[in-house]
């Protein structure tokens, strides 16, 4: 109880200076740049509630996110952008990518406008949201499949990858249930074996209790299995921007992103190696 209020009160803190940084922000990264502006352009332009039929926490949606989600985000860099940058950057075409609890799939959304002939999967609780036919349809040549499934079912997702036992994913998103249990679950019955030669693990809200435990557990696993494996937490805004605190996010990975973030004027902030 005692760790849920302190998290209540460092994010109502942190919201506010999250508005006080944004108003001094920009990258030197035009690539970076157009990503951003490109990202706040899809999000102005796109509906990801009904808000006829929304009922609080549908989707993972509490009611001031639901009111937040298209306000001004700033230009600010979201984890959708720096995910948008990290998978058109390091391959940009035919990426296998992973979502797990996909929410309304407003992240998946602009990931598959970067992105081009490239496969997509989505997994999350509930049945596909409003727009998903959007997504579908991405003139990118994008291929989406969407499994609506527990994490905990693994009756289902076992049954799922069955007929798919060579499926192997270059990027990973985790933003599922954000409990320990949860993180290690999905770790072990979706991904730990379905990762392709160069990959790269991304982890949000790791601020959560517990969460970056089973990150670094996760972490410590891959490396019984792999050698020369990256792993670091930051900090960055969420799918609403500046309309809340910064989420601590984490990535896990193969790839020398550091040297890429230092050629490329990326800052994040709050960057801790393990």
């Amino acid at each position: 109880m005692l760790e849920k209020i302190k998290y209540s009160i460092n994010k109502k803190i942190g919201k506010y200076l999250n508005y006080l940084v944004s108003i001094s922000y920009a990258t030197k990264n035009k690539a970076f740049k157009k990503i951003i502006l490109k990202n706040r352009s899809l999000t102005k332009e796109s509906n990801y509630l009904d808000y006829e039929t929304y009922n609080p926490g549908d989707y993972g949606v509490n009611p001031t996110i639901a009111r937040a989600m298209h306000l001004n985000l700033s230009n600010l860099p979201t984890y959708t952008d720096l995910i948008c940058y990290l998978t058109s950057q390091v391959w940009k075409n035919h990426l296998s990518y992973l979502e797990i609890g996909t929410s309304l799939m407003k992240n998946v959304h602009q990931v598959s406008n970067h992105i081009m002939d490239s496969s997509i999967l989505c997994i999350d609780i509930e049945s596909p949201p409003i727009i998903f036919n959007k997504v579908t349809n991405n003139k990118n040549k994008n291929s989406v499949d969407y499994l609506t499934a527990d994490i905990f079912d693994n009756k289902k997702i076992i049954e799922y990858f069955k007929n798919r036992e060579n499926v192997k994913f270059d990027f990973i998103f985790s933003d599922a249930a954000h409990t320990y249990e949860g993180l290690i679950q999905e770790y072990n019955i979706i991904y730990k074996n379905k990762l392709n030669e160069n990959f790269i693990i991304y982890f949000d809200d790791l601020d959560f209790p517990r969460l970056e435990d089973a990150f670094i557990e996760i972490y410590k696993d891959q490396l019984s299995i792999k050698n020369n494996l990256l792993c670091f937490t930051f900090e960055i805004n969420g799918w609403v921007g500046i309309n809340e605190k910064r989420h601590k996010n984490g990535i896990i990975t193969n790839i020398d992103l550091p040297t890429l973030f230092e050629n490329d004027n990326i800052y994040l902030k709050n960057y801790s190696k393990f």
